[in-house]
């Protein structure tokens, strides 16, 4: 039998937190930004995230739910969103995780298009530099044995990414990550993910490993300096197509400056895996001996100028 659930919004307590915005709605949850209060004053500005009330009593949205809490939950570094706490109210899971003040890389790459600018590229490099380290953190965590959790992201794009105006890079929504503690398991054939981030493997439903995410980590590099994804075409039919055959233009082509990026993202775009980056830490090493410019402006900066002044 069904049971109606309370709705919840803006503006009222659901448990422990006082919801004070809704930031988004994603395919299993609603997130919300919220305040935790305390005695003697005590308040934090978090975020909570709630399975959608439509989706409690599907057995596997639940799963996915859980799932995404549980890796999140056993992560703890400077560019993974941590996660506080997951607990249950009134009989929908919700998992209470830290607020980034700032905006999504996606925010940042879209506005400095719309000033036909494109990230700087100190910039972009020291962004990149902290995915690749939050992605490598995730992809070599063990259990308390040792064992390796295998977890792959299998979503890294700009959205996903955080930055905060205080100059934090974190990566964020393991919601579709696979590791070895999922219970819920992947049919043969399933694409999860946006297509234009997608490895040439995972275009094609193969199995996946880590270098997947190097691949989606490139792209994310080649759009934050040329301003453009290097596969995105008119329909995802040849979107894909472009992913498995197409070699994007090294940056050198658009700015010679940026001459010091094309091997790195040579590498991290091999449609052949066995020629990428076997793991995120090598990219980010190469990015780091990069001789580039002195910046301008550090991030902190770039991202008031983008968004706290007039176009």
């Amino acid at each position: 039998m069904n049971i109606a659930q309370p709705l919840v919004g803006a503006g009222s307590y659901y448990g422990k937190y006082f919801l004070l915005e809704k930031l988004a709605t994603g395919g299993m949850g609603e997130v919300f930004l919220a305040r935790q209060e305390g005695p003697a004053g005590f308040e934090k500005i978090l975020v909570v995230k709630k399975i959608l009330n439509h989706l409690t009593e599907n057995k596997e949205f639940v799963e996915l739910f859980l799932g995404e809490a549980r890796l999140a939950a056993r992560m703890n570094h400077r560019n993974v969103v941590q996660v506080f706490e997951l607990g249950e109210h009134q009989g929908t899971y919700f998992i209470a995780m830290e607020y980034v003040a700032g905006k999504s890389l996606r925010e940042v790459v879209d506005a400095a298009g719309r000033r036909k600018e494109r990230i700087p590229p100190e910039i972009a490099r020291a962004i990149a530099e902290q995915i690749c380290d939050g992605a490598s953190y995730a992809h070599n965590l063990t259990d308390i044995t040792g064992r390796s959790l295998n977890i792959i992201h299998r979503d890294l794009n700009p959205q996903n990414v955080l930055l905060g105006f205080g100059g934090d890079v974190k990566v964020i929504d393991f919601g579709i990550a696979k590791s070895e503690i999922s219970t819920v398991k992947t049919e043969a054939g399933m694409i999860k993910g946006k297509f234009v981030y997608m490895s040439p493997e995972q275009s094609l439903a193969k199995p996946l490993d880590k270098r997947s995410d190097v691949f989606a980590i490139g792209i994310t590099l080649y759009e934050m300096l040329c301003g453009q994804n290097p596969f995105h075409k008119s329909n995802i039919v040849l979107t894909l197509e472009a992913i498995q055959r197409t070699e994007p233009s090294p940056p050198s082509e658009l700015d010679p400056a940026l001459a010091p990026f094309d091997p790195i993202l040579a590498k991290a775009l091999a449609k052949d895996r066995e020629r990428r980056y076997a793991d995120a830490s090598e990219m980010q090493e190469d990015l780091r001996r990069i001789v580039l410019p002195r910046a301008s402006e550090r991030m902190t900066g770039f991202l008031t100028r983008l968004f706290r002044s007039p176009v």
